[in-house]
């Protein structure tokens, strides 16, 4: 594909007629769907026919537009649609309840939505206000410092990168078969998305309902057999229990494609010994860089050195790592236009660089050892857990916002290698409550992985002598159970 240089519309409109007008195997499936299978051959009528029912809304073209849904095979259909028109698209799964995506709409000024389960375009009764970027792909919205969802900008020219590395780079095969289980709105799906798209290769869109039932899922897996396996590591780890989980089952299953969280040396050694001939890459990078920076395939050699961390890679091509103050920085052009909805200190870590490039503060601490990067967690208040990315605060907000919380701090719980394995919240309550009455109001606002596991009840807050909450102390007090657990 020659035009797979430098990004130019021109180039990206070549690929789109390349891939979705033209297909090379058009028999071959396109999109496994929770509800139905879309062939290659198909996928440009489809493509079309969504595209004539957005007409009616009369929209300009840079107006966003949220998409929600969950695996439903038209979830893809109008990611394309929107990438072959031009119409900036905002992913959310149906795990997030009508009033974030009201929310999110507001921040956005998106006054439709597409109702993917019901194939229709609905209004959010917002007023439009003018996008003030042109050419971008996607909004994508994660956990925000001040309690709000906080969407990030990423351009046209910034997937077509993506795409692009993911041909030069990755090398995964003729027509490689994705499976796909993380949410379109978790922008490591974008991996998949895009993948299946630059290979002219197979996406399988695995529900939430069909992951979580374990004989269910290897059926799935065992008929359709993907070659590219996508997922955090915590994802994998959870297979290691089902003895479907290797290489006689999964007989076509060569390319682990990690991303979202650390990956454990133990895990990949696991992955080693059940799949012998598969290669396992390790990727890095913030949903601020699209999706991922850097990339490295594990070998030996990796996972016997001294360094208790595997690597993140070399960064890609067009793509800049540096430190500061140990602090990784990204720089290129798949780095984020902007934020919405996010505050000043927030747009105040994007910055355009020596080299007149957008460079993006991750707040990660890496080092460059050997010309390879290493990451060696968080700076700030932000964590991953089962690769969704959250601000505690919001979900501090959230609580604080609920009559019955006076106040609240929401902590990790940590394995000893420093993987999360639950959110815990203390609170000062004004009056008695349940936990399961404690959910379902938070379920209001927030999906199912930001609801904390356990809540904890406590009379005042104890504090260090800089006065600020003594989170290891409120730890402590929970490890020792010395503490009321809200039931």
């Amino acid at each position: 594909m020659k035009y797979l240089n430098e990004y130019s519309e021109s180039n990206f409109d070549l690929l789109i007629n390349d891939k979705i007008i033209a297909p090379s195997h058009p028999d071959n499936p396109v999109i496994v769907g929770s509800d139905q299978v879309i062939y290659w051959r198909d996928l440009y009528n489809e493509i079309k026919k969504w595209h004539s029912k957005y007409l009616e809304l009369n929209l300009n073209r840079n107006t966003p537009l949220i998409l929600y849904g969950h695996k439903e095979a038209n979830f893809l259909v109008s990611i394309y649609a929107c990438i072959t028109y031009k119409i900036p698209f905002i992913p959310i799964d149906i795990i997030y309840p009508m009033e974030r995506l009201l929310e999110i709409a507001s921040l956005s000024n998106t006054p439709y939505y597409y109702d993917v389960i019901n194939n229709q375009f609905k209004t959010t009764n917002i007023d439009y206000i003018e996008f003030d970027e042109d050419n971008v792909a996607y909004i994508m919205f994660t956990s925000g410092s001040t309690g709000k969802p906080k969407g990030v900008v990423i351009g046209r020219e910034s997937v077509y990168d993506l795409m692009r590395w993911m041909y030069n780079d990755f090398k995964l095969g003729e027509e490689p078969i994705f499976m796909n289980q993380a949410l379109f709105n978790f922008d490591l799906s974008m991996y998949e998305t895009f993948g299946t798209l630059v290979y002219g290769g197979t996406c399988i869109c695995i529900s939430q309902e069909t992951t979580t039932d374990s004989e269910k899922f290897y059926q799935v897996l065992n008929h359709y057999q993907p070659t590219v396996w996508v997922s955090t590591p915590s994802f994998s780890y959870k297979q290691l229990i089902s003895q479907n989980f290797n290489y006689s089952f999964l007989k076509n299953l060569k390319h682990f494609l990690f991303c979202g969280e650390i990956l454990s040396k133990n895990l990949v050694k696991h992955l080693r010994k059940r799949f012998p001939s598969s290669i396992i890459y390790n990727t890095y990078g913030p949903t601020e860089a699209t999706v991922a920076t850097t990339l490295i395939e594990i070998s030996d050699q990796h996972l016997h050195s001294d360094m208790e961390l595997l690597p993140i890679g070399e960064s890609r091509s067009g793509s800049t790592l540096t430190l500061e103050n140990d602090e990784i920085v990204i720089s290129g052009s798949h780095v984020m236009r902007k934020y919405i909805g996010a505050k000043t200190e927030d747009n105040n870590k994007l910055t355009i660089n020596q080299h007149g490039m957008r460079s993006f503060r991750t707040g990660d601490i890496g080092k460059l050892i050997d010309n390879i990067w290493y990451c060696f967690g968080r700076k700030d208040n932000q964590i991953k857990l089962n690769g969704y990315r959250i601000e505690l605060h919001e979900i501090e907000e959230r609580l604080m916002n609920l009559s019955i919380v006076d106040s609240a701090v929401v902590l990790p719980l940590k394995k000893e290698d420093g993987s999360i394995v639950r959110l815990i919240a203390f609170c000062k309550f004004k009056t008695i409550i349940n936990k399961e009455n404690l959910v379902d109001l938070l379920k209001k606002n927030l999906p199912a992985y930001m609801i904390p596991s356990e809540f904890i009840s406590i009379d005042n807050f104890p504090v260090t002598n800089n006065s600020k909450v003594d989170t290891k102390y409120l730890l402590s007090i929970y490890n020792n159970n010395e503490c009321e657990v809200v039931k």
